[in-house]
């Protein structure tokens, strides 16, 4: 029984290991495309001729409806001001 019992414990350590690493990994993994997805705003911003002050403070749904808007049919003038109205609000945060 007390074989049983350490059998059942190492392996429930092993898991909870194996879980905390496979949990960072997907941590990193979503840091990282959060990074890209960033990246490729800011390119798309710049390319609109769009100020990107304050994009490091927006939020992964207001990097979505940013990319939503750069890429949408709206006129040139409309995308600049939702877009500033975006990016202002996310400077005003702390």
């Amino acid at each position: 029984m007390r074989k049983l019992t350490a059998i059942a414990l190492a392996a429930g350590l092993a898991l909870s290991a194996t879980t905390g690493a496979f949990a960072q990994d997907n941590a990193a993994s979503i840091n990282n495309g959060q990074s890209m997805m960033i990246g490729a705003l800011f390119n798309s911003l710049t390319s609109e001729g769009i100020t990107t002050d304050g994009i490091e403070k927006l939020t992964l749904s207001e990097v979505a409806r940013l990319n939503n808007l750069i890429h949408s049919d709206a006129e040139r003038n409309d995308k600049v001001g939702q877009a500033n109205l975006i990016l202002e609000r996310a400077r005003e945060r702390d």
